[in-house]
């Protein structure tokens, strides 16, 4: 289970929408914003509501088309690639912690909670 941010949390903002996993923390909506041990990341809101959505599906896997329809509001295009290279930035834009978006071959995506607490 993906914990709520401790509002007293050091180096930290305070956003009533705060998530904290491990050493990863996100404002996804209120503050659009995400964190790596305290450090803020560049990173688009549509790329920080996909994190936010795969952090809230607490480990299980959550379709291409869910991603995409919590980042930008509406249904995939058919044929799309649009999530997939999304989550590939994401990675990128995460670097260590990237390996932690896990590919579930044609399902979609899911985050190792586990791996991702530890980590931290």
């Amino acid at each position: 289970m993906v914990d709520p941010a401790p509002v007293s949390a050091p180096d930290l903002p305070e956003a009533p929408d705060a998530v904290r996993c491990g050493p990863l923390w996100l404002s996804p909506g209120h503050l659009c914003e995400i964190r790596v041990d305290g450090e803020p990341l560049s990173m688009t809101i549509s790329k920080i509501q996909m994190v936010a959505c795969l952090l809230a599906a607490d480990g299980a896997v959550v379709s291409r088309e869910d991603l995409y329809r919590s980042a930008h509001g509406d249904a995939l295009p058919k044929r799309s690639r649009a999530v997939d290279v999304e989550v590939c930035r994401v990675r990128q834009i995460l670097g260590e912690l990237g390996k932690y978006i896990i590919t579930v071959r044609d399902r979609g995506y899911r985050i190792d909670v586990f791996g991702l607490r530890r980590s931290g």
